[in-house]
């Protein structure tokens, strides 16, 4: 009987083991997943770029679902001219949230980061595992595109009936047509009229029929705002200081000459 109750023992032991070997490799998995820190996966721009906006805003997608996302989780790295930008709000829940940026003063690029304070946790109350400064980044532009020259292309003066003048701007610019441009005359020139216009970024070509009778012909560029630079920024303002050509037919009078019969003049 002692026997039997030494091997009762030995059994008891040997089943208590393996029901701790299960519970361990039960509570493993779980144990292993409740380890993994939440990651940033990306950080995106939400508009376009280049922008002249006065707030931008980001989408930041984490590997799993966190919460404590607030203004101070975020850092600006800023290049160029750019001034007094700063993380004004941030909105989302789960895994993705939006960061909104007032983009301050001047002309620069503009990066959202993510720090690493341990603020970010998942359910598990794993902190976030690292910083991030890969994200993309916004070309802010606000400065205004201006007329630069408006130089004549033909010879001058000229008796032709179209002539053509070279208008360039500062920047790259669209949205140039006929309706942008209007013309400054003296004398007695009249019909004048803007008839076409090409080109494309900085540099246009805009054509002027000459109309009628003589006089200066300038090109003036108008500001109402449909020219803009990739940024949306319209034209500064408009221009009135190109060059002009002489147009039309000139006569000149000569003085008379009266010759008498020797060939003398007088």
């Amino acid at each position: 009987m002692p026997a039997l109750n030494h091997a009762t023992r030995g059994t008891g032991k040997v089943g208590a083991t393996l029901t701790a070997l299960i519970l361990v490799a039960m509570l493993l998995p779980g144990a292993a997943l409740a380890a993994v820190n939440p990651t940033v996966l990306s950080i995106s721009r939400v508009s376009s770029t280049p922008t002249s906006a006065a707030s931008l805003s980001w989408t930041v997608t984490f590997s799993e679902a966190v919460s404590g996302v607030d203004l101070a989780d975020f850092a600006l790295t800023t290049g160029g001219a750019l001034s007094g930008a700063s993380v004004s709000g941030v909105t989302g829940t789960g895994a993705t949230y939006t960061v909104t940026v007032g983009t301050g003063s001047g002309d620069g690029t503009l990066r959202l980061d993510v720090l690493d304070d341990d603020s970010i946790q998942d359910a598990a109350h794993n902190p976030l595992g690292e910083a991030y400064s890969l994200g993309e980044s916004y070309t802010v532009d606000k400065t205004a595109p201006t007329v630069v020259s408006s130089l004549r292309a033909n010879p001058n003066p000229t008796r032709a009936a179209s002539v053509d003048f070279t208008v360039t701007f500062s920047e790259a610019v669209s949205g140039v047509d006929i309706t942008d441009f209007t013309t400054s005359t003296t004398g007695s020139l009249s019909g004048v009229l803007v008839s076409g216009v090409t080109g494309s970024g900085t540099t246009y070509t805009v054509t002027v029929s000459t109309g009628s009778g003589a006089g200066s012909l300038r090109l003036d560029l108008l500001d109402d705002d449909s020219i803009l630079d990739a940024a949306g920024n319209p034209l500064a303002s408009g221009y009135t200081a190109g060059e002009a050509y002489e147009a039309g037919f000139y006569y000149t009078t000569l003085p008379l000459m009266f010759y008498n019969a020797t060939g003398g003049g007088r």
